[in-house]
């Protein structure tokens, strides 16, 4: 092992969250302690794929961990059964090596001693998408039971915190408890180890159970050391007294007489002295009796007697009193993080709704359902908590990247696949126009990725010799199928491509809409959009630049301003890839008061654009001793480019620089136009409120941090109902500050750079998490590029439903041009979903079948009420089933049906997620 990995006595951290907690019946006086308990002592392994080494070192490590699980569960007396971590990839990992194995692992899984499942990996669930924490599942409890049985439990004991939907995505799938060690704050005094989590469907229940002491409590019991080699044999002294230590830990949090110890923990074989351990400390404390099981016997087990006599609660688990949380995960290696949005964008939003709707359309087009698999598999193997949040050695990073990025080149075949049956090309490089016959003139297919009926800009790039071929000169114009002509504004040319920009209309949910470009003399129209040197305005909003590049945002219809809309905050960071941390000498660098040129990029009636450069000089990085700032500096040229539209009161802005600083944290500030207001954040399946950061009743593991993780958006919303949203492309991580009596602003992390795994300790974490291993390549140097839009609005972000606002920033539309065939475009354009209300439900997933051949189409209520959501589909169905999450029919529906279309009604409830099987013909 590398010197420099000096593996700590605690191997992970994770990532934080905490939402206000909803208890009910706080007053409940909870089940008073027996003098007897009944622990269930479950033998397990948490095994990182990838972390301080890379997977294939691992994975050789892998293999003789089973191998020798194996051969104890087969011949030591008394060792009942081993738990594989709760996911499967590891199955997979060690039969490409051993594939001979595959009967015997069969044969220990159906006889209950070796226990499988239900993930596919551990994922970061905040990271993670809600579609691919299900399709985790789904692909997990299949490979689960393949081998005979999939355990049955929501085994997540090491990702950094949990989403607050987690307990109906779980119960989707048939999982009825919940077992995890980070997350809890606060309220574990009052929940204890045992409670009823629920969702906010409020019907989604799962049996909680804190992993008190973690998930490697009872591991290695009676040896020295918990991590590294272990030398010798048990010694009973050590089992006892650390056991001594260990119960009144747990006792005092239990709600039952069931004790719950772990006998594992990261890397773990099995221990296979442990039947000797138990009978010894069996003696040692009579009072207790200790059973060698599995989490499904104890589960089972805790849910006879628990009955109707546990707390419940709901809301996200983001707190560290007990364990950490590490919250620095959501800005480390940020660029894994914008490879992951652009992977699952491809896939649930293009690849998997085109290969649906083309499929049903043109019927000698044959999707490849193991294509999309595979794709599937790339992504979500890089999901895994210490994969995904990237707090992991650089080789690990570089495979996590080229795996995300291979997800995202089959989606991309995918739907370039999708788009030639249609009869269109997919956008092609310059460079590859050779090997494509040119087009036909001016035909252009526009898919829409959102779930609605969507009128927007649209931004297209065709190529220069194409125009050339056509005979085709600017100007142009676009026409739809109806007949309704808009020109087209030009963005930019060269011998290579010209970029244009238009307005489109009517451009079905997960459906393509045809086009007609033409050459076009009449001049642009006069929109409500004006550019001048210094600002920009349309009929909603108004930008001014000041002299040092800071902008104001003017709402006209609300009458308030935001100022600043783009500042820049760059501060050093002291941490390491788990927490930022500031030095003892700290110091901010603002954008503020800088001088700025600003010019006018783009000034037509769709679009205008201005630009604005500055420099800031940026220390170096840290001194040697890590106290405070390099005095060496660098000057550091910043160029925004800001984008308001005429169809829209979002503002877009966009940020670019080369990186040549280390050791930093570089944010965006923007300013709300009130001193207070409630915060609310997307997170997957839900929009939650949160606090500013948590103030805790007694000191925690580590102390709570104002750095929060978000999906798309954050908003902050005024005691007048007024809000603004701040919505981002694959920056996780936001802060709400509050500006003395003045104001509340956001800032966003752009990018945070850093040059260690895991440091000693920091002031924002009082331990180690990790091993101190250098990761020069999470500094992060070279050009980066982030981007972030503003919204002002009436409203909380549901009654202003800003979801569709962020669909139309990070979901734009895909163009294709025609092919010298038909087109398979009808008048009005294809959609397999014509229309889906109220607008509070949107299209979570519409894609072919995990196990058949037929259409699931998934479905969102925002709203924190039930109501009637009725879809029509635009092609009729034999048969219409509502599902699980697992794709299990639960229902048959009866709809209405024309000769052309099919409308079904389901209720659902507060946040629910409803699953529907379309069964076509053919």
């Amino acid at each position: 092992m590398n010197e420099k990995l000096k593996v700590l006595p605690e191997t992970k951290v994770a990532v934080q969250k905490i939402p206000q907690p909803r208890t009910r019946n706080l007053e409940l006086r909870t089940i008073p302690h027996e003098k007897k308990y009944k622990a269930y002592v479950v033998s397990h392994t948490h095994w990182d794929r990838e972390w301080y080494f890379p997977f294939e070192r691992y994975r050789l490590r892998l293999v003789r961990m089973l191998d020798e699980t194996f051969q104890t569960l087969r011949s030591v007396k008394g060792y009942k059964s081993f738990t594989l971590d709760g996911y499967t990839a590891a199955l997979e990992d060690y039969l490409e090596i051993r594939p001979e194995s595959e009967g015997k692992i069969k044969k220990l899984v159906q006889q209950g001693k070796l226990h499988v499942g239900p993930w596919y990996v551990l994922a970061d669930e905040w990271l993670s998408s809600g579609e691919a924490l299900i399709r985790n599942l789904l692909v997990g409890t299949r490979i689960a039971e393949s081998f005979g049985k999939c355990m049955r439990v929501g085994y997540v004991p090491d990702p950094f915190g949990h989403i607050s939907q987690l307990p109906q995505i779980l119960q989707g799938f048939a999982i009825r408890s919940f077992l995890f060690a980070r997350g809890m704050g606060d309220e574990g005094e009052t929940l204890g180890s045992e409670f009823i989590w629920k969702a906010p469907d409020q019907h989604s229940r799962v049996l909680a159970v804190h992993l008190v002491g973690h998930y490697d409590n009872f591991g290695r019991m009676g040896y020295p050391v918990l991590y590294g080699w272990v030398p010798g044999k048990y010694d009973f002294d050590l089992a006892r007294e650390r056991f001594k230590k260990l119960l009144p830990e747990i006792t005092r949090h239990a709600r039952t007489s069931l004790l719950l110890l772990c006998n594992g923990g990261d890397h773990h074989g099995p221990q296979k002295d442990l039947p000797q351990v138990l009978k010894v400390l069996q003696k040692e404390f009579p009072n207790i009796q200790f059973h060698h099981a599995s989490f499904e016997e104890y589960l089972s087990a805790l849910e006879k007697i628990s009955r109707n006599k546990l707390v419940e609660h709901q809301g996200e688990f983001r707190g560290s009193r007990y364990a950490p949380i590490i919250p620095g995960v959501a800005s480390t290696h940020l660029e894994v993080k914008n490879e992951n949005e652009k992977a699952l964008k491809a896939l649930e939003r293009y690849a998997e709704p085109l290969s649906a709707l083309v499929s049903l359309m043109c019927p000698e087009y044959v999707p490849l359902r193991s294509v999309l698999e595979k794709a599937w598999k790339y992504v979500l193997l890089s999901h895994a908590h210490d994969s995904l949040s990237a707090c992991s050695d650089d080789e690990v990073v570089e495979e996590v990247l080229v795996r995300l990025k291979k997800g995202r080149q089959v989606a991309e075949g995918v739907m370039e696949e999708a788009l030639n049956a249609l009869g269109f090309y997919a956008p092609q490089p310059a460079s590859l126009l050779e090997y494509v016959e040119t087009p036909q003139q001016g035909r252009v297919a526009i898919y829409n990725p959102s779930g609605r009926k969507r009128s927007d800009l649209c931004v297209m790039s065709i190529p220069g010799p194409w125009l050339k071929a056509w005979g085709m000169d600017l100007p142009l114009s676009v026409t739809d199928n109806a007949g309704f002509e808009v020109p087209v504004q030009r963005l930019s040319e060269t011998t290579e491509a010209v970029e244009l920009v238009f307005p489109v209309e009517g451009v079905p949910p997960l459906g393509v809409k045809e086009f007609t470009l033409k050459h076009h003399a009449a001049p642009l129209p006069e929109t409500h959009l004006k550019a001048g040197a210094r600002g920009v305005e349309n009929q909603w909003v108004r930008l001014e630049v000041y002299e040092d590049g800071s902008v104001s945002l003017f709402h006209k219809e609300l009458g308030i301003s935001c100022d600043p809309l783009l500042m820049l905050e760059d501060q050093e960071d002291a941490g390491d890839s788990y927490n930022w941390s500031p030095a003892e000498n700290s110091q901010t660098l603002s954008s503020r008061g800088l001088p700025a040129s600003i010019r006018v990029v783009h000034a037509g009636p769709w679009m205008s654009q201005l630009e604005v450069r500055k420099t800031l000089d940026l220390p170096l990085g840290l001194e040697a001793h890590g106290k405070s700032r390099s005095l060496e500096k660098i000057p550091t040229e910043f160029v925004s480019l800001i984008t308001l539209r005429a169809d829209s009161p979002r503002v877009d802005v966009e940020i670019r620089w080369e990186n040549r600083v280390k050791d930093h944290r570089v944010r965006a500030v923007i300013a709300s136009p009130w001193k207070e207001g409630k915060i609310y954040a997307e997170t997957p399946f839900d929009v939650v409120e949160r606090p500013a950061c948590y103030k805790p009743k007694a000191p925690w593991r580590e102390p709570p941090t104002p750095t929060w993780q978000q999906k798309r958006f954050v908003s902050l919303v005024s005691s007048e109902r007024v809000g603004m949203t701040v919505f981002n492309e694959a920056l996780p991580e936001y802060e709400v500050r509050q500006v003395g009596e003045r104001r509340q602003e956001i800032a966003l992390t752009l990018l945070r750079c850093v040059g260690l795994i895991s440091r000693r300790s920091l002031p924002t974490r009082s331990h180690q998490a990790g091993p101190l291993l250098e990761i020069p390549g999470a500094q992060m140097q070279g050009p980066w590029t982030a981007r972030y839009s503003v919204l002002l609005h009436k409203g909380d972000p549901i009654e202003a439903r800003v979801w569709e606002e962020a669909e139309r920033f990070v979901w734009p539309f895909l163009t294709g041009i025609g092919q010298n065939v038909p087109s398979r475009i009808s008048l009005g354009g294809i959609s397999l979903v014509s229309q889906v209300q109220p607008e509070s439900v949107t299209i979570s997933a519409l894609k072919r079948a995990q196990d058949q051949e037929n259409i699931i189409l998934r479905l969102f209520n925002y709203h924190s009420r039930s109501v009637p959501a009725k879809v029509t589909l635009s092609k009729v169905p034999r048969s219409i089933y509502q599902t699980d999450l697992n794709e299990k029919r639960v229902k048959h529906l009866v709809f209405k049906k024309t000769d052309s279309e099919a409308l079904f009604t389901s209720i659902m409830g507060p946040k629910e997620i409803s699953t529907f099987e379309l069964v076509y013909d053919g």
